[in-house]
């Protein structure tokens, strides 16, 4: 084994022969070389990010406010894809920097308009262009018609059981059974709910 003053020796070594190929008339002609293909690189990237581009991002929805005795038959979907055109660098900032904050709709502003309810997409624009740059151009949102439909339920609190079966090995025992939390609230229209009796764990 390598005891403290051998591996510093070794280190040392290590050190001096990096040092002498870094200071070699070759090292530093390669060296100058690679500065130069990387400053070039760095050249020819900038002229490609000036360019337009066209790309699609994915921005969250969010439904906010909705009571506990709505039930929602036919949920929003979970995110919107806009496609957007602008220079490179703007494009490769929202790849790599921006994050989209979700879009989100109130539950409140629709609960006068019926059970089923369409959302135009331009009632949303504002909030997607409050994201982006003064440069890019939203060409597309999709989808372009959102709609949920909802139906008020009834509550019912009813009880947990165990779905499931519990093999033990010999000389064991179940002394009890407890439930966290033991009972669970309900919410569904009237004909299901009546036919709700238990809430069953997974298996």
């Amino acid at each position: 084994m390598f005891d403290k003053r051998n591996i510093r020796i070794y280190y040392l070594r290590t050190l001096e022969k990096i040092r002498s190929f870094l200071l070699s008339r070759n090292s530093r002609e390669f060296l100058i070389f690679l500065f130069f293909v990387f400053v070039s690189f760095c050249f020819w990237l900038l002229q490609i990010l000036n360019d337009d581009y066209e790309t699609e991002f994915s921005i969250p929805l969010r439904m906010k406010n909705v009571p506990n005795n709505v039930v929602l038959t036919s949920e929003l979907p979970s995110e919107l894809k806009i496609g957007v055109k602008d220079r490179g660098t703007v494009l490769a900032n929202y790849m790599l920097g921006q994050t989209f904050y979700p879009v989100t709709i109130d539950f409140k502003d629709y609960e006068s308009k019926g059970t089923q309810v369409r959302i135009p997409i331009s009632t949303l624009l504002k909030k997607i262009s409050g994201q982006l740059s003064q440069s890019t151009r939203l060409l597309t949102v999709r989808p372009d018609t959102l709609e949920f439909i909802y139906t008020r339920g009834k509550a019912k609190k009813v009880p947990v059981k165990l779905q499931g079966k519990i093999d033990l090995d010999r000389q064991y025992y179940i002394s009890n059974v407890i439930y966290s939390p033991d009972s669970v609230m309900v919410y569904a229209p009237q004909e299901i709910l009546d036919t709700i009796t238990t809430a069953y764990t997974e298996s």
